[in-house]
């Protein structure tokens, strides 16, 4: 069996700017990589670019995609963000502590089409099982953390395409979750951290990355669409319970997914799909 390649974090030495001059990213700081616990001496499983804060690790990777070689799983990790997006492109608060990354999929990943976004939390989902992290999730593409019994929304994940290059971006709240007032009011569940943790982002995310991978190539290359299907309606948040889909004012009981990764609540008129928006518990 041939050797994995390795590689080894990459620390932002120098500010980079955008082609009209606006600042993308700062370079990482002592006190960042203090913060981050940075160490470029471990090994990863792709290049790992290390910023301090940054406009949004969307915006960086795609502009050092431009003069760098950015294989599969190449990633662009910052301390905080200033402009964070997420989900119909609201604001991700990005405060220091938590996981701020962006990361290009393998190619099979991308040509998934409407269940990328899906297919890419059921392997994140795999990964922080195996990192013994219980969670589960909700359509589209929302990470809830399941503990005591409770569910609360502990990360996200935004998919970008440009030049049939896909790239996905992923906060998960590690130390700090956003106060209620920087809550939409109706969200379907409170914010919530990872109990108990006491490592840091970029060690974290070394350990996520590596498990991606490997929980890429057992779940999901190779395996048929509707074999991915089912493997994603196992991980979904309330199947079975009634929900609200917020954008066509749809109540019903959630009953999976169709081919295309649409929702599909069971309603007195029969199955229903949801093709975007966001869903709560009934």
């Amino acid at each position: 069996m041939p050797m994995k390649e390795r590689f080894f974090p990459i620390p932002l030495e120098q500010k980079l700017t955008a082609a009209d001059g606006s600042r993308l990213a700062a370079p990482l700081t002592p006190e960042d990589a203090a913060s981050l616990e940075f160490v470029p001496e471990r090994p990863c499983v792709a290049p790992v670019y290390v910023a301090g804060v940054c406009s949004s690790t969307f915006d960086v990777a795609w502009e050092l995609c431009k003069t760098h070689d950015m294989p599969p799983w190449s990633a662009v990790l910052a301390a905080s963000q200033t402009s964070g997006r997420g989900q119909l492109r609201r604001e991700w608060v990005s405060p220091p502590g938590n996981l701020y990354v962006s990361f290009f999929l393998p190619p099979d990943m991308g040509r998934l089409e409407n269940m990328a976004p899906l297919a890419v939390g059921y392997c994140i989902h795999c990964a922080l099982r195996d990192m013994g992290i219980t969670t589960r999730l909700k359509w589209p593409n929302d990470l809830l953390l399941c503990e005591g019994g409770k569910e609360g929304k502990f990360g996200g994940l935004l998919l970008e395409e440009r030049k049939n290059r896909f790239l996905a971006g992923l906060g998960l709240n590690l130390r700090n979750a956003p106060e209620e007032a920087a809550m939409r009011q109706n969200r379907a569940v409170p914010a919530v951290s990872l109990s108990g943790f006491n490592g840091s982002a970029f060690t974290f995310w070394l350990e996520l990355a590596e498990r991606m991978r490997d929980a890429h190539a057992r779940e999901i290359a190779g395996a048929s669409r509707d074999l991915l299907r089912q493997r994603v309606e196992r991980s979904l948040a309330w199947v079975g319970r009634p929900v609200y889909a917020e954008e066509p004012g749809l109540h019903g009981r959630l009953y999976g997914l169709d081919a295309d990764g649409s929702l599909l609540l069971q309603t007195d008129a029969g199955l229903a799909a949801v093709n975007s928006g966001s869903i709560s518990p009934a």
